[in-house]
């Protein structure tokens, strides 16, 4: 009664039980109340009454020294406590049947709901620790494994029960495994964390980035025990951090290229309006040499072409649309990128086709990356081919498209290698390439550009057979000739006075000995402060300039912008051109909106 036990003594042959009254307090009852072991049996739980009843048998036949059981029972409210259950028999018959067995009950609930509560705690935490996509693992001091989450288990290629009890040189290479028993030993001695990126390699031969941090684990008495260690997969985040070194080169590499651009542009401008000028003057005198200008005047467009894929290229994302002709454009394209190799190009277009509407640097990169990455699977020689078509309703074309109304449909297929069905949802993104030298840039950023243009980009392929790329560019039924002539209405057919506006004396100079050429009287300024003195002193003097050009963009001095904002305050009918080689200022695409 002192320790709160409860006894049982138990008359096998009647059946008869006697209680204390501790042991029927702890289930409810009165002393006496119960007093027969089927009493005791209507007790148990039903999900363990048989392996108690059997417990009780094997000791009754002598099988074991003493019965023990812990187990439930039902107190008279109906709930169940738990029962440390201890007896043996003490007097058996002269045939060795038991005839009397006594005991005692514990009541031990606190400490069974306890140790519940700490397995449902341990689940818990199990089932956390093996959700972490993390490698999770711990050791105790002298360097053997107890325990690790599932992603470890992956990672070794074995289960957490063959782990348990073996060490780093157990499950790794001899030199691997000595690093980590190195860095181990340095944690546990100085009782510092430690972290640090790593290669792993697992069982299947996937080779990862790893962020290892490792802790030392102390008791209650503060002396460590052992570490536990946690390695992040950090091989996405790595590439993501040099994607964005390069994307950051690229941007650098775009600023210079558009500096160089324009600069090389006011070159070229010079060197083809001086060849443009003579070639109008030797036009009657020397057919020979007209004829070599000419040729010169063609290099050094192609030239102004190329300027202006560098000016595409620093501009990125800015689009400066006009009514472009994909026929002449994708032949000019294609004819450059193929020239000398074994590869030839078929064209088929549609005889009314529409024109697009597209920012034509950019399409030109599109198409040069398409038929270039065509060349390249075709190696051995091969055909392109090309064909452009009018769509009148995209939505009816393209399943799941949100955009509506009239495209241009451009169809570019090779004969070459193909791309395998694996890779073919992979090609637009970025730095993804299956060429042994590439930045697979190219169709990543052309995917980008027809996406900008409210247009469609799609690929089909099939190995050994070829590859078929299908753009969608919105298109505009504005023909281009028409454009022109109207943005030409109402100029000066008879001789003019001009100011030409530009930071370049070459190209100032160049523009004025054409304007003089064509009959025109040119006058020129360097900056935006000179060009509004000398139009505000025509003014003055009655003698106003007819038409005003005027170089939008000008290091270190007025542009064209502010410089038209102020002449147009001068005078409201001012006619005024804005040029530029190098901007991406909406002035360009929207003149008219600016006066």
């Amino acid at each position: 009664e002192g320790a709160a036990l409860g006894t049982w003594d138990w008359n096998i042959e009647s059946g008869d039980v006697k209680y204390n009254e501790r042991w029927a307090e702890m289930l409810g009852y009165d002393h006496g109340e119960l007093c027969n072991i089927s009493n005791w049996k209507s007790l148990l739980h039903p999900d363990e009454k048989t392996r108690i009843l059997e417990k009780v048998i094997d000791h009754l036949d002598g099988n074991t020294p003493v019965y023990q059981s812990i187990h439930r029972l039902k107190n008279k409210s109906g709930s169940w406590i738990w029962i440390l259950d201890t007896g043996r028999v003490y007097k058996r018959d002269e045939s060795g049947n038991p005839t009397r067995a006594v005991g005692i009950h514990l009541d031990i609930t606190g400490r069974k709901e306890a140790e519940i509560a700490l397995v449902k705690e341990r689940a818990l935490l199990l089932s956390l620790i093996n959700s972490i996509p993390d490698l999770i693992f711990y050791k105790n001091h002298e360097g053997y494994y107890l325990g690790c989450n599932r992603a470890f288990e992956e990672f070794i290629g074995k289960s957490e029960k063959e782990i348990i009890h073996k060490t780093d040189s157990d499950l790794f290479p001899k030199d691997v495994a000595d690093a980590f028993i190195k860095q181990d030993q340095s944690i546990l001695d100085l009782g510092l964390s430690r972290r640090n990126d790593e290669w792993i390699t697992y069982p299947d031969g996937r080779k990862v980035l790893v962020d290892t941090f490792k802790i030392p684990l102390s008791g209650p008495d503060n002396k460590i025990f052992g570490l536990i260690g946690v390695s992040r997969d950090v091989t996405h985040k790595k590439k993501m951090e040099e994607e964005l070194l390069k994307i950051e080169k690229l941007e650098s590499v775009g600023v210079l290229a558009g500096g160089i651009a324009h600069d090389f542009n006011n070159i070229l401008t010079a060197v083809l309006g001086n060849i443009e000028l003579a070639g109008f003057r030797f036009a009657k005198k020397d057919k020979d040499a007209s004829e070599l200008l000419d040729e010169a005047a063609k290099a050094t467009r192609r030239a102004v072409k190329l300027t202006r894929q560098l000016l595409t290229f620093a501009k990125g994302d800015e689009l400066i649309r006009d009514a472009t002709d994909l026929p002449a454009l994708i032949q000019e394209i294609t004819e450059f990128v193929l020239h000398g190799s074994r590869v030839l190009c078929k064209y088929d277009f549609q005889d009314d086709l529409w024109m697009a509407d597209a920012d034509s640097g950019q399409i030109s990169q599109v198409i040069q990356n398409i038929v270039i990455n065509a060349k390249h699977a075709m190696e051995d020689g091969g055909t392109i081919q090309i064909h452009c078509e009018n769509v009148e309703e995209l939505m009816d074309i393209v399943k799941g498209s949100h955009h509506s109304g009239n495209f241009v449909k451009i169809t570019i297929s090779d004969t070459g290698s193909g791309i395998p069905e694996e890779f073919i949802d992979k090609i637009f993104d970025p730095y993804f390439t299956t060429k042994h030298k590439g930045s697979g840039l190219g169709l990543a950023i052309s995917h980008t550009i027809i996406s900008k243009h409210q247009g469609v980009m799609e690929v089909e392929s099939s190995i050994n057979e070829g590859t078929t790329f299908t753009l969608f560019l919105p298109a505009t039924k504005k023909d281009e000739q028409t454009s022109e002539d109207q943005n030409s209405e109402g100029l000066f057919e008879q001789s003019a006075k001009i100011l030409v506006m530009d930071d370049e004396q070459v190209v100032r100079d160049v523009l004025k000995i054409q304007l003089q050429t064509l009959g025109h009287d040119a006058e020129t300024a360097a900056d935006g402060e000179e060009a509004i003195d000398k139009y505000k002193q025509a003014l003055e003097e009655g003698t106003p300039f007819d038409i005003v050009v005027l170089d939008l963009t000008v290091p270190a001095g007025m542009g064209g912008e502010e410089t038209a904002q102020h002449i147009m305050s001068m005078d409201k009918d001012a006619n005024i051109v804005v040029v530029s080689g190098y901007s991406t200022n909406p002035i360009m695409d929207n003149y008219r909106e600016y006066g």
